[in-house]
């Protein structure tokens, strides 16, 4: 199966959970037994190396910055299409196309769907065109009209952020119409992409978890009093939960003498949350995430927006910390309020629960190891590329 495989720039290092998960969807595919050549943006930072995925997977990277912000207000396509929508990729999907018939083609994220026109235009082997996947990380949809709504800021950038998610609406409902499979990365995306595909194939492929894993871990009372908070915070959605989040926590986890360390990169934006909020820790980027998880009782993902899998819910479970989050924010894993991790409808149910929560050490560590006991043997990789595979083969 020759695949043309397109996404937005190289996935490795897989330093974000979009990022982690292309690399390992494009690795595991391959390993599935696919034919796959990567076209990408290069990144500065990324290592150079032919041979990530094994034999069975070329890299055609192309130089190329971004487009500015702004160009987006001007055009039929959303931020995210428009952002990745450079010259030298347009240049190298015509050349690639050219070049050989293609047996698949797969669109990763709607970062890369302003491709669509010319894929459908393309032809295969025998005059007819290449078959079609969507590879989804959101249901970007819902995901961004319920950013843009949320949005309680400049009024100009909320009407921005609205027009954007009519555009990025109208765009996946065309590629989720065209594509002759669509995958989902959560059942309930899954439920929201087959309303609208008149029963063509539509299939969950949840991540897997390749990090460390640790075999037994016992919280006491040595355990630091934190609560860490891990990821990337660059993306408006991520800014909005965790600055609504501070605002909710900070004072009552100041009080009470617990800490709240949010670790992960977000540039300018955490400069000034660090003066909004000084009781707050914000690390920055880290080299290894695994130090803070070990010298913390408790984990929270209090996301509110965003959707999708959080990636980071795995690292929790496999590093054994206890999780307490908002209602539907771990949607995906197959975690139960009050077994395997805290769930609370809101802000402020959430903050009471993790501080009643955090000096209960039996409970923390019933928590961990239910957890990872529901998690333990379902998040392997190696089968995400071979249930992929299995579906382009029915199409």
């Amino acid at each position: 199966m020759r695949c043309l495989w397109l996404t937005r720039t190289d996935p490795f290092p897989g330093d974000t959970g979009e990022l982690i998960y292309s690399g390992r969807m494009i690795e595991s595919f391959a390993r599935g037994g696919a034919d796959i050549t990567v076209l990408c943006l290069a990144r500065p930072e990324a290592p150079n190396a032919e041979e990530r995925g094994g034999p069975e997977v070329r890299w055609k990277r192309v130089n190329g910055a971004p487009r500015p912000l702004w160009q987006s207000l001007f055009s039929a396509l959303p931020n995210l299409a428009c952002r990745c929508a450079v010259p030298s990729l347009r240049q190298g999907l015509s050349e690639m196309l050219a070049a050989r018939p293609w047996d698949l083609v797969v669109l990763d994220s709607l970062s890369v769907c302003w491709a669509l026109p010319a894929v459908l235009s393309s032809t295969a082997s025998g005059g007819r065109r290449p078959r079609l996947v969507y590879v989804s990380h959101n249901h970007e949809e819902t995901t961004r009209a319920r950013v843009a709504t949320s949005y309680r800021g400049n009024p100009l950038k909320r009407i921005a952020l609205l027009t954007d998610a009519r555009k990025a609406g109208l765009l996946e409902r065309h590629v989720v119409r065209a594509a002759d499979l669509v995958t989902a990365i959560t059942p309930a995306d899954r439920t929201l992409y087959a309303a609208v595909r008149d029963g063509r194939p539509t299939i969950t492929l949840r991540p897997g978890y390749d990090g460390r894993r640790v075999e037994t871990r016992h919280i006491t009372a040595d355990t630091p009093r934190r609560v860490v908070m891990v990821g990337s915070y660059e993306w408006i959605a991520k800014q909005v939960n965790l600055r609504d989040f501070a605002r909710a926590a900070a004072g009552d986890f100041d009080r009470s003498g617990a800490e709240l360390m949010v670790v992960g990169n977000g540039g300018a934006f955490l400069d000034e949350l660090r003066r909004e909020f000084p009781s707050v820790t914000f690390t920055g980027r880290v080299d290894d995430v695994y130090p803070y998880m070990d010298n913390a009782r408790m984990a929270v993902v209090p996301e509110m927006l965003g959707g999708g899998f959080k990636l980071k819910t795995l690292d929790y479970v496999f590093n054994r910390l206890p999780i307490a989050a908002l209602d539907r924010a771990c949607e995906g894993a197959p975690l139960t309020d009050r077994d395997s991790l805290l769930s609370f409808p809101d802000f402020g149910r959430l903050v009471d629960g993790i501080l009643e929560t955090i000096d209960d050490l039996p409970k923390l560590n019933h928590l961990q190891e239910r957890a990872y006991a529901a998690c333990a043997g379902r998040f392997d990789w190696s089968t995400r590329g071979r249930t992929l595979f299995d579906a382009v083969e029915t199409l």
